[in-house]
């Protein structure tokens, strides 16, 4: 998935997809990831 970034930020890898979040994302953001991943799996 290309470069990384040089910030911080969260990582989450599931069922081969790997999902960046960027470290100022809300809290609603990382909670609709989480369920989008959770649901694909």
């Amino acid at each position: 998935m290309g470069e990384r970034c040089g910030c911080h930020s969260i990582e989450v890898e599931i069922a081969g997809a790997t999902v960046r979040i960027a470290q100022d994302a809300s809290t609603a953001q990382i909670t609709a990831v989480i369920r989008a991943l959770k649901a694909s799996s």
